[in-house]
């Protein structure tokens, strides 16, 4: 699964930082760097991947639970 966030530069990095600790303890995972977004100066991008099935601790993690 792969996720594309957009936003501000500043909205781009929190959610970098959001998703690199939520997922520091999970494996199969990697956030990208910041992109400018083609024609604009002020939108930014970045993609969230995820190589975790649905039946390990790590998906579960993800999803809040307890284990």
């Amino acid at each position: 699964m792969k996720i594309r966030i957009m936003g501000t530069k500043h909205e781009c990095e929190v959610m970098q930082d959001f998703f690199r600790k939520k997922l520091q303890n999970c494996k199969g995972y990697s956030v990208s760097r910041l992109y400018a977004n083609r024609g604009s100066t002020d939108i930014y991008r970045l993609y969230i991947e995820f190589n975790i099935s649905s039946n390990t601790v790590d998906f579960e993690r993800l999803k809040g639970g307890n284990q």
